[in-house]
């Protein structure tokens, strides 16, 4: 992986990681693929961002999911730790349908 990072960051020194936390509570902790990974970017001089929700798609308003996946106001319950995608797919609702 170290390798890969180094030749991210020669295609582009000014590379920028996201990477989701995938945790499922508050007090999960965070997988150690993800901690050994945070450490090359750091050992390179890469920035990363570590979201603090489940993941990138948590941080979509649900109000912006139910309008555009067409579900009705304030009847979607996502929190900050879930799986978006499984509660749509729970929900019948396929974000790939509605592209």
């Amino acid at each position: 992986m170290t390798e890969n990072i180094k030749e991210i960051k020669s295609i582009n020194r000014k590379s920028v990681f996201v990477i989701d936390c995938d945790k499922k509570s508050k007090n999960d902790v965070i997988e150690s693929k993800t901690s050994k990974l945070i450490s090359q970017c750091e050992e390179n001089k890469i920035y990363c961002w570590v979201t603090k929700r489940r993941s990138i798609e948590n941080y979509i308003p649900k109000d912006v999911l139910e309008k555009v996946l067409n579900i009705k106001p304030d009847t979607l319950n996502i929190s900050q730790y879930d799986d978006v995608i499984e509660k749509l797919k729970d929900r019948k609702a396929s974000c790939r349908e509605r592209v």
